[in-house]
């Protein structure tokens, strides 16, 4: 399913920035271009970060971001960046992030598959560390 929600214009491979604010703007403007989020929904990820704290980061290396669907969801939608330099979001355990995917979703099936299918992506040792080497989007898409 992940191959059904990314495509050339849904990642970004070895991005630079240097906050994790600037992470969730890189992943939701994939999503906004997209049409599949207004902007509203970007800010509603960070709100959601302050007000809860990094649970976002959900293992080692790697960040969940979404937001309620009633905050600018328009479609399903998912984005997946990787990161030049490893990024800190204040988790405890997990932190430093270098692989993020956002993903939007207003029906909670579709948003408990999607959810499957990351947890799937993460159990594999081997994908994640080729998502993490992969050096451009061509190279993400192959191994997703």
């Amino acid at each position: 399913m992940l191959k059904d929600y990314l495509d050339k214009k849904s990642v970004r491979a070895k991005i630079s920035v240097s906050s994790w604010e600037e992470v969730v703007d890189a992943a939701g403007c994939l999503l906004f271009h997209n049409k599949m989020i207004t902007t509203d929904y970007i800010q509603a990820m960070k709100d959601t970060i302050i007000e809860l704290g990094p649970y976002v980061v959900i293992t080692p290396g790697f960040a969940l971001l979404h937001a309620r669907p009633d905050k600018g969801v328009i479609d399903i939608g998912m984005s997946l960046v990787t990161l030049q330099t490893p990024i800190a979001f204040g988790h405890e355990e997990n932190d430093p992030v270098d692989v993020a995917i956002a993903f939007s979703s207003s029906s909670s099936k579709k948003h408990l598959e999607l959810i499957q299918e990351i947890v799937e992506l993460l159990r594999d040792e081997d994908k994640m560390a080729a998502v993490r080497a992969a050096n451009s989007e061509d190279e993400l898409l192959k191994i997703l």
